[in-house]
């Protein structure tokens, strides 16, 4: 199911806590990523480096799931390049 509230912190929360599997956003900046993304690891699911290639100043990709759920979404989003 797509979902979209208007807010990716807030969605990533969301992942965090249980409420969604997944979170997907091909470009978001580290000032509205950083804080979920450790959320989510922090309760044990899986996220992308959002920082490599200077991600921290330009943004990036960034693909957050459950725990579980990281290969499928790889394979999803990224084809065979499973590098992450």
């Amino acid at each position: 199911m797509f979902y979209r509230n208007g807010s990716g912190a807030l969605t990533l929360a969301y992942v965090a806590c249980g409420r969604l599997n997944a979170f997907f956003e091909p470009h978001m900046n580290s000032w509205d990523s950083s804080a979920g993304v450790l959320l989510i690891r922090e309760a044990g699911g899986w996220t992308n480096n959002t920082l490599e290639n200077d991600g921290l100043v330009k943004g990036a990709l960034v693909m957050a799931a459950a725990d579980g759920l990281a290969e499928p979404m790889k394979k999803l989003i990224l084809g065979d390049e499973t590098s992450s």
